[in-house]
């Protein structure tokens, strides 16, 4: 090596000395403690505990005509002697039987009086939620601070515990009305569990199912039905993007009037003075571009918890499990959360399916590109 690269690397290595003695000399104030905070935070979507076609159904006069007759005796609610499951008694249905024949005779003879009840199966529904013992007896006392992830899940000042309860709370009341309306009895989502729910009872071979191709004709058809059935206390469930393509046709055309029966007040649709609910629990499928309408009368539907959509602590029960971990304390601790129902119906006639309605144009393509968890939510705040 030259004396001219030796003086370099000696006058370089004075240099790095120098530096890093100016460094040591420089307080860590400021890149120490740092923590990080996390009460700057936002949802990434609303939250989607929106309810209303569960919370109506759930105060139906035929919701409130059962939990009422239930209150009132042991019969409404038993266990089948064959199966051996729990049961829901509908209240009857009286009606008169055609007349006698009594073609040659002088006089008619007065009508006979038929009743008829149905029942609906009683599912119940869980949620679990453990922890070790260790875990449960530290988040007794631990508190969500200042600059923690505070907000709707956890609040500042509140134990873990206590947000704990409540997230498993709010999860159980979202998945328990999803499976108020989409639960089947045979079948079973991540989601959905198997219960007699409001799907099942639209489903049923003795709902009427019309075509929706052509809503106007579609709806106009429901008239038919609706003009012969008489009064009742209906409501028309369909989803959100199903409700804007039925609007997209409702459209004033000849002396600026609405279609036949249909009336408009702000943003508000109503067919024959029949509201809509908005639900995005109600069936639709984006990629062929359908949507269903359900007719739904509240005279003779409804649904039964046994306790409320959030559940109450009388539904509440704990368990204790020992185990030989030291590292979890030697046991575990669960809390579980019950309910039970059904959705029931005692006059298919009136009920009415409106299938394969064409959402609106606007809705097709890529419009809802990377929304699929917001157009049919199975988590209450979609990523």
């Amino acid at each position: 090596m030259s004396n001219f690269e030796n003086v370099k690397s000696t006058q370089l290595e004075a240099v790095a000395v120098a530096k890093d003695a100016v460094v040591k000399m420089l307080s860590n104030i400021g890149s120490i403690g740092a923590a990080p905070d996390f009460s700057n935070n936002v949802l990434r979507n609303p939250m989607q505990d929106a309810n209303p076609l569960a919370v109506w159904l759930l105060n139906t006069a035929m919701s409130n005509q059962i939990r009422s007759t239930a209150n009132r005796g042991l019969a409404p609610i038993r266990k089948n002697e064959v199966t051996g499951k729990w049961e829901i008694l509908m209240p009857y249905t009286v009606g008169t039987l055609p007349p006698a024949d009594t073609q040659g005779a002088c006089c008619w003879v007065p009508l006979d009086i038929d009743v008829c009840s149905g029942k609906a199966p009683i599912n119940m529904l869980c949620l679990k939620d453990c922890e070790d013992i260790i875990d449960s007896l530290v988040n007794q006392s631990r508190r969500a601070g200042g600059n923690d992830l505070i907000g709707f899940w956890q609040r500042e000042g509140e134990t873990v515990k206590a947000a704990k309860e409540r997230m498993a709370k709010t999860t159980f009341a979202f998945l328990t009305a999803l499976t108020l309306i989409l639960g089947v009895s045979d079948t079973e989502t991540g989601a959905v569990k198997p219960f007699h729910g409001l799907l099942e009872v639209m489903e049923n071979p003795a709902v009427i199912e019309i075509a929706g191709a052509n809503i106007l004709g579609a709806f106009d058809a429901l008239q038919c039905r609706l003009q012969v059935l008489g009064g009742g206390n209906f409501i028309i469930a369909v989803h959100p993007l199903t409700y804007m393509g039925i609007d997209s046709v409702v459209q004033p055309g000849k002396f600026d009037r609405l279609p036949s029966g249909w009336t408009r007040s702000g943003n508000e649709l109503r067919f024959h003075g029949i509201r809509f609910i908005q639900d995005k629990a109600v069936p639709v499928d984006i990629t062929t571009g359908l949507g269903e309408a359900w007719l739904i009368d509240g005279d003779t539907t409804g649904a039964y918890l046994a306790t409320g959509l959030v559940v109450g602590d009388n539904f509440k029960r704990e368990g204790f499990a020992h185990n030989d971990v030291p590292g979890q304390g030697c046991a575990s601790e669960c809390t579980y959360y019950y309910n039970l129902g059904s959705v029931f119906n005692n006059n298919s006639n009136k009920l009415a399916r409106i299938v394969d309605i064409p959402l609106s144009s606007a809705c097709l393509g890529n419009a809802l590109q990377g929304l699929d968890n917001l157009v049919q939510p199975d988590t209450i705040v979609p990523m």
